[in-house]
């Protein structure tokens, strides 16, 4: 779809922006992208209401209804631009904003990360029941045929010999048949774990990049800033006061989310 690849085209200038420092930038190019999903949305839905803005609510993120009502959008491009906007936001000190794309962000990389194998499971079991009725069915009518091998005498022992070689040979194919099956959904479910895994480290590992950025950015201007302070205005205790507590509450914001990433870091490496 046109839409959702020019939203694509957006999002991707969005993380190049951020990469270059132009955090103002990312801001745009982020609305320009949110205009082309809209627009997809829209496409779908022409009186549909759930619209994506700039500082969304969790609880009414237009994308986290989108995908509980299925709409098929693509939003991997949807996390990937919440993530730049936090990360803009972070670097130009918009906390309201970086709280509210972080938030919407956390909660749809968690629904769609959820586990959907439930379905899979049921189709299983459903399968299973079919073919233990197909079973039983065949083994009713083999029990019918009884009588009629009974009295073929003749033929008794050469239909036995190769009724056994026939199931022994079946047996061994079906438990070699499942157990490759087995082997390639093992190795599967293996690989999905280490690409989420993946996945997850490389996203705390950029927010825990941008806040260590953000704190060195602010620590080369904090003593100059100080400096500058008392220099022109020695009396004003106040104000420098004021900028002492700004910084402090900066640095406790923006080590709380460092910590907070390394500690989710050292936990999965423990799991």
């Amino acid at each position: 779809d046109a839409n959702l690849q020019r939203a694509d085209d957006f999002a991707d200038s969005a993380y190049f922006s951020n990469i270059n420092g132009t955090y103002q930038r990312t801001l745009a190019f982020a609305d320009s992208s949110r205009h082309y999903l809209n627009a997809f949305y829209l496409s779908k839905y022409p009186d549909g209401k759930y619209l994506m803005v700039a500082h969304p609510e969790v609880g009414m993120a237009a994308e986290l209804s989108w995908m509980r009502s299925g709409l098929p959008t693509n939003y991997h491009v949807i996390l990937d631009l919440r993530n730049e906007c936090a990360v803009a936001a972070l670097a130009l000190h918009q906390w309201s904003l970086y709280q509210s794309n972080n938030k919407v962000y956390t909660q749809l990389f968690r629904e769609i990360s959820a586990d959907n194998t439930l379905d899979n499971y049921v189709h299983t079991m459903q399968q299973s029941e079919n073919s233990k009725t197909v079973a039983v069915v065949l083994l009713i009518l083999l029990l019918l045929q009884l009588p009629l091998a009974y009295y073929l005498l003749y033929y008794r022992h050469v239909l036995s010999y190769r009724f056994a070689m026939i199931e022994q040979t079946k047996a061994k194919r079906t438990d070699e048949a499942e157990q490759e099956s087995l082997k390639l959904e093992l190795m599967t479910d293996e690989l999905h774990r280490a690409e989420y895994e993946n996945d997850k480290l490389h996203i705390s590992n950029s927010v825990l990049d941008n806040c260590l950025s953000t704190l060195k950015h602010e620590t080369m201007y904090y003593p100059s800033r100080i400096r500058q302070l008392i220099d022109s205005q020695p009396d004003d205790v106040d104000s420098l006061k004021e900028l002492v507590a700004y910084y402090k509450s900066l640095y406790s914001l923006l080590s709380a989310q460092a910590m907070e990433q390394v500690e989710g870091n050292i936990k999965a490496d423990d799991s």
